[in-house]
């Protein structure tokens, strides 16, 4: 009986140290063995699946620890997993999250102004929900159709299978000028005296807000400058009026697009001037430069615009009145 007992608790014991003996040779050998290319382990002992195809990262587990198993079976998984990969895409890019893209997109246009942000949101908004807007004028339907488009591709850009809506896009331009009164007040009333400086050197070089909250005093020269703004980098000539007023001081402005906006606005109001804006000042200066005679062409170019088409385009509505007076054959 006891010869027995002693026989069992041997077995056992053996039994034990081979269980041992396995699982050793599984962390020394199995454990370790080396991973085929794109799968390596995690730190919770878990197989995962990287590779970068065409500029994406594709990643998915094996759901498996053992490598041996992982290296048998490595090319089915890895089609398992890229095949997975492209059906999410495709389904992601076929029903796009629209308010989701929307909140990414206007966070890539931080560098407009606020009030150009929230057009983009209010109309893109609107057509999500609704569709081109009804019973309203043409311009806001275009404004819709026009801000819609230019989200629709930035979003194919992206890959996303988004519709860009066909029709016009054209807006009623403002024909807002300030005539020689309101010029002089601006000019010469507005206040403080570094914000009047400012607004000047606005209206003697056309430029546009965004390019001159980003004025560097390093690409100021003796008669022109280098500003970057909605049309990308351009050279701006400086008059002699413009150089005056840089003469005149030891450093650049440094104001932001929504303080020059409710700045000029509040110093118009004050002066008495309705139904302007601060991008009046630069069509002022365009529309006086054609009524002294000066060639489109070269307007086109102190404006910065891409073609003179642009310019003709932007000035057209306002000149009829200057035409002089004619007679017709009766």
């Amino acid at each position: 009986m006891g010869c027995n007992v002693a026989v069992t608790n041997m077995l056992q014991s053996m039994a034990k140290r081979n269980r041992k003996l396995k699982e050793n040779f599984y962390k020394r050998y199995k454990g370790n063995r080396k991973l085929k290319q794109n799968f390596y382990r995690r730190p919770d002992g878990s197989i995962q699946f990287r590779q970068m195809i065409r500029g994406e990262l594709i990643t998915g587990s094996t759901g498996m620890t053992d490598p041996y198993k992982v290296n048998k079976n490595a090319t089915e998984i890895k089609h398992r997993i890229i095949s997975d990969f492209y059906a999410l895409k495709k389904e992601k890019t076929l029903n796009p999250k629209y308010k989701l893209l929307l909140v990414e997109y206007l966070r890539s246009k931080k560098s407009l102004s606020s009030e150009t942000i929230k057009t983009y949101r209010v109309n893109i908004s609107f057509y999500i929900r609704n569709g081109l807007p009804h019973s309203c004028s043409k311009s806001r339907v275009n404004s819709v159709r026009r801000d819609w488009n230019i989200f629709a591709r930035w979003c194919i850009k992206k890959g996303y299978q988004v519709t860009v809506l066909e029709g016009d896009t054209s807006s009623e331009g403002r024909t807002r000028v300030f005539n020689d009164k309101e010029l002089r007040l601006i000019l010469n009333k507005v206040k403080p005296l570094d914000f009047r400086s400012f607004v000047a050197f606005s209206y003697y070089t056309g430029m546009r807000r965004g390019e001159l909250s980003r004025l560097n005093k390093a690409e100021i020269y003796k008669d022109y400058l280098i500003c970057s703004g909605k049309s990308g980098r351009r050279v701006v000539k400086l008059n002699n009026q413009a150089i005056s007023i840089l003469m005149d001081r030891k450093n650049i402005w440094e104001y932001n697009l929504e303080f020059i906006t409710k700045k000029f606005k509040k110093e118009l109001r004050r002066l008495g001037i309705n139904g302007a804006v601060f991008h009046d000042l630069r069509r002022t200066f365009g529309y006086n430069l054609i009524l002294s005679g000066m060639p489109i062409y070269n307007v086109s170019k102190l404006l910065g615009h891409k073609s003179v088409k642009t310019t003709e385009q932007h000035y057209a509505p306002l000149l009829p009145t200057q035409i002089e007076d004619f007679t017709l054959p009766t």
